[in-house]
């Protein structure tokens, strides 16, 4: 059955109605429902909307407009909007390089088709194109509807005016380009794709039924590169007042749908270069993602998400994480026999704050100054841990709140690689990486009077007054260096007060404990200051050994003061040193022997640890 539509002046009415059949195989149905758009249903029940839901682009056209016009120049665009055909040399060429015709009236002859039309000959005399801008002066006045030019790869390309699938460049040699210089090949022809124009108003907007927008290039034919997407905003315009601000470009993700119990997720934003092709010959380089402020002052700025309050009876999210991760080094598979492999090193991460800027003044008489740019700051804040409050609302009271822990930095070398070998030689195993912090160094001063600078100070702070650090363990059992801050204040005349990390002796002290299972060689430096006479000053060093042997802690001998006390605190003052078998802990003791002297107390100790057990 045929359905012949005669003398259609200005609408075609088709009647709404939300419930249609799966037409018979071989069918397509076409209806309007009552939401007012246009759909297809094909023989398999698949429905397809047509109308009302914005302009989407299918897979393999490119979406390109500035403006509300395509303004691209078809000779320099990569993009396969516009069809091309071109020349390959063995080495690049400009428009002032010679072409190597004969500097006569040799005729030499091709022939070009654009867009699907006829044939254009193409007739090149020799003493007329001695160079290449001469060559494409000559191509271009035979012929009609492309463009001939030397394109950024230094090839020879015709590409044709008219964008769209219809766009093609076909060149059939006869003589002309094989007698140019370094020749090469011709290339496979590239066709255009369709051509969706977006203008300033236009919205791509996908249906109402969970619909997608796809922008995709095309597959690369043989040889051919794939085609590119390329989003460009508009330039900003000017006037002799002020100058517009350049076109921004958002990609944003849609947001979760809210309802009752769970809301959605978010949508995400995935950004993924191609991954590099295979061959027989070897491998090439996956595709790169640079990611560029722009000049001048241009920031990037990357943030994770919050994590979403919680309302009452829920419990909040975690806060999106940001991840930076290199990639590894690709592994090379098993050679033949006698055949060296090599696999690849592990990509670096490069984090470089930029130079501060040069300054150079002239001195014309007036004594000018010339202040350099600081260097950019490399900064790494780890979040504080959250507040816990358990708010009073007449209840019976009591309860827990519990903060969250503050946020870690971990800085890890990696370890060496493994080495192995089932037979004689040598199987040397790869270093481990190090871990470098360095200062910077001051800056040189010349002419004039010299006024060095201060060289810059690796500054570190532990709130708990610890740090640990080890040079590899033996079997089994850990070979440690750890330092101690401890701090401690006297106010009431003999009473011995215990020095904790903390400052804290009696409701939460932070000791030095011992591992169970281990042995400390101990070295304690003591300062006493007299913060109500200034003047008044004590220092202490004792020196010893402690074990822990199975849970029973004691010194080895009583500790030794290896200094003479320097005490000039009215009264004096005393240290001892001992064991605390109850909390396994090395404890430092101090007393202000006359009231009246509130004195603060800081200690330096410094422990040399063999132990099976590591803390």
């Amino acid at each position: 059955m045929s359905l012949i539509i005669n003398n259609v002046q200005s609408e075609f009415q088709i009647s709404e109605n939300d419930t249609h059949s799966t037409p018979a195989t071989g069918k397509v149905a076409f209806y309007a429902k009552t939401d007012g758009n246009l759909y297809q249903k094909d023989d398999t029940g698949s429905e397809t909307q047509l109308s009302g839901g914005g302009t989407s682009a299918p897979a393999g056209e490119i979406v390109y407009g500035t403006g509300g016009s395509v303004t691209s120049d078809p000779i320099f665009n990569y993009s396969p909007i516009y069809g091309y055909h071109a020349t390959f040399f063995n080495s690049a060429k400009t428009g002032t390089d010679p072409t190597g015709l004969a500097n006569d009236a040799t005729v030499y002859t091709a022939a070009v088709e654009v867009d699907g039309g006829v044939s254009q000959p193409i007739a090149v005399t020799g003493q007329d194109a001695q160079d290449f801008d001469e060559l494409l002066f000559e191509l271009n006045t035979d012929t009609i509807g492309a463009t001939w030019a030397i394109d950024i790869d230094g090839f020879v390309r015709c590409t044709s005016d008219t964008p769209g699938s219809t766009s093609a460049v076909y060149i059939t040699d006869t003589d002309l380009f094989s007698s140019l210089t370094d020749f090469s090949f011709m290339n496979i022809p590239v066709g255009g794709l369709s051509l969706l124009n977006i203008t300033a108003s236009t919205s791509l907007t996908p249906g109402a039924a969970g619909g997608y927008v796809q922008l995709s290039g095309g597959n690369g034919g043989d040889d051919a590169a794939g085609g590119a997407i390329v989003f460009t905003g508009g330039t900003g315009g000017t006037s002799t007042t002020s100058l517009g601000v350049g076109g921004g470009i958002s990609i944003l993700a849609g947001g979760g749908g809210s309802g009752g119990g769970f809301g959605s997720n978010g949508g995400s934003i995935l950004i993924t270069a191609g991954t590099a092709g295979s061959g027989t010959s070897g491998v090439s380089l996956g595709g790169d993602i640079d990611i560029n402020g722009g000049t001048p002052t241009g920031s990037i700025t990357i943030n994770a998400g919050n994590g979403h309050d919680a309302a009452s009876g829920e419990s909040a999210n975690v806060g999106g994480s940001f991840s930076a991760n290199c990639g590894n080094g690709g592994t090379d598979i098993t050679q033949p026999d006698d055949v060296n492999t090599n696999a690849g090193n592990g990509a670096s991460l490069d984090l470089s704050p930029g130079d501060g800027g040069n300054a150079t003044s002239n001195d014309g008489g007036a004594a000018p100054t010339a202040t350099a740019g600081d260097g950019g700051s490399f900064t790494l804040f780890c979040g504080n841990g959250g507040t816990g409050y358990v708010q009073a609302s007449g209840g019976p009271g009591d309860g827990n709140s519990n903060g969250g822990l503050g946020g870690s930095i971990t800085l890890q070398a990696g370890g060496g690689g493994d080495a192995s070998l089932d037979n004689t030689g040598n199987a040397a195993a790869g270093d481990g990486g190090s871990v470098n912090v360095t200062a910077g160094p001051s800056g040189i001063a010349t002419g004039g009077t010299p006024i060095p600078g201060t060289p810059g100070n690796i500054n570190q702070t532990t709130f708990a007054g610890y740090w640990t650090m080890s040079a590899g363990n033996f079997s089994g059992a850990f070979a440690t260096t750890k330092l101690f801050v401890l701090r401690a204040q006297t106010t009431a005349a003999a009473t011995p007060i215990e020095m904790t990390r903390n400052n804290d002796p009696t409701t939460n002290p932070l000791r030095m404990v011992l591992p169970v299972d281990s042995a400390w060689k101990y070295e304690i430096h003591i300062i006493g200051q007299n913060t109500t006479t200034l003047g008044e000053a004590a220092a202490y060093q004792w020196a010893g050994a402690i074990i822990n042997d199975g849970g029973t802690t004691s010194l080895v001998a009583p500790a030794e003061q290896v200094m003479t006390a320097q005490d000039t605190i009215t009264g004096g003052t005393n240290v001892t040193v001992s064991a605390d078998n109850t909390n396994d802990a090395l404890v430092v003791e101090v007393t202000a022997t006359t009231s009246g002297n509130d004195i603060n107390w800081v200690a330096f100790v410094t422990i040399v640890e063999a132990s099976l057990n590591a803390v």
